[in-house]
């Protein structure tokens, strides 16, 4: 019994120590994809810490495919743009590619990744991706954008 505790114990220590993504979930039963693949609510959109959302409604939907379909409404008007994704560094980043000329509605999704040219993918950070919670990181020019979405 003794050494049956002590074996939990150290596989506790090894799973938490192993933590992915620097905001968590330390383990999750679900697939990096599985949690990824579903559509996403914009919750909180910060540029160096400070909110920037100017929507009404920001939703970005991941499909297993390779598909990214986002969605805005701007209160006055909706637009929507379709990328692509990919994993990157071991599933601790994703890529989004614009596979079309949408650099002003990119520029309008994510203010820092206004470069975006055809042919272009910008990577983006994962710093929490649970099922219902959701957040992208990047920093460029000395500007951290931050993307918090939930279910």
């Amino acid at each position: 019994m003794k050494k049956t505790a002590i074996y939990l114990v150290l596989i506790l220590l090894v799973l938490t120590g192993c933590k992915k993504y620097e905001e968590g979930p330390a383990i999750s039963l679900r697939s990096k994809e599985a949690r990824l693949c579903q559509e996403w609510k914009l919750d909180k959109y910060l540029v160096n810490g400070e909110d920037f959302n100017y929507f009404e409604e920001q939703n970005w939907t991941f499909d297993k495919n390779g598909t990214l379909k986002v969605y805005i409404n701007y209160g006055i008007y909706d637009e929507e743009a379709e990328f692509e994704w990919k994993w990157t560094g071991d599933k601790e980043a994703i890529e989004i590619y614009s596979s079309t000329k949408s650099t002003n509605s990119f520029s309008q999704l994510i203010r820092g990744l206004k470069n975006l040219q055809e042919d272009d993918w910008i990577t983006i950070e994962i710093k929490k991706l649970k099922f219902d919670e959701f957040v992208l990181e990047r920093t460029e020019n000395d500007e951290t954008i931050r993307l918090e979405f939930v279910k």
